[in-house]
């Protein structure tokens, strides 16, 4: 995952969003959520692509974030 991302990007910092349901893992339970979409609360975090795969424990989704964008929005 982390070498896709590296190879079809610039060097740059990523958004990864965890969608706040009560159940799923945010990472950072303190963190103001933002609403998107359907007016649902995400948690997010300005990081690299490192993190996108360690920070979250493994569940029904794996490890990813439920978004993930570059900093550029390319």
């Amino acid at each position: 995952m982390r070498s896709r991302l590296r190879k079809h990007t610039a060097a740059q910092p990523w958004w990864l969003g965890y969608l706040d349901t009560g159940f799923s893992n945010v990472v950072f339970d303190d963190a103001p959520r933002t609403e998107l979409y359907a007016e649902w609360d995400y948690v997010l975090v300005e990081a690299g692509p490192d993190h996108a795969e360690t920070w979250r424990g493994l569940n029904e989704k794996g490890y990813l974030p439920d978004l993930i964008f570059p900093a550029d929005r390319s």
